[in-house]
């Protein structure tokens, strides 16, 4: 992934990212509670979003948007 991004400078700032291509390639998580069975949150996701395309994930909760987004921004 290569981005350009400025850092807030106060807390009324937004962050502002500028990314020419967001490529993610068979990513898989799992959960592993203290009680239970291992959850797969993602099981082999790969996407690629180009410079000037549009990217909407979609999906009911609990079905991975948020960790999808948290891989590719890398925490």
């Amino acid at each position: 992934m290569h981005c350009n991004y400025a850092l807030p400078r106060s807390a009324d700032e937004t962050i502002v990212m500028l990314a020419k291509n967001i490529a993610i390639e068979n990513v898989s998580h799992t959960y592993h509670p203290a009680k239970g069975q291992p959850v797969f949150a993602l099981d082999d996701i790969s996407l690629d979003v180009r410079d000037k395309e549009f990217l909407a994930l979609l999906g009911p909760s609990g079905c991975g948007k948020s960790v999808t987004l948290k891989h590719v921004i890398g925490i």
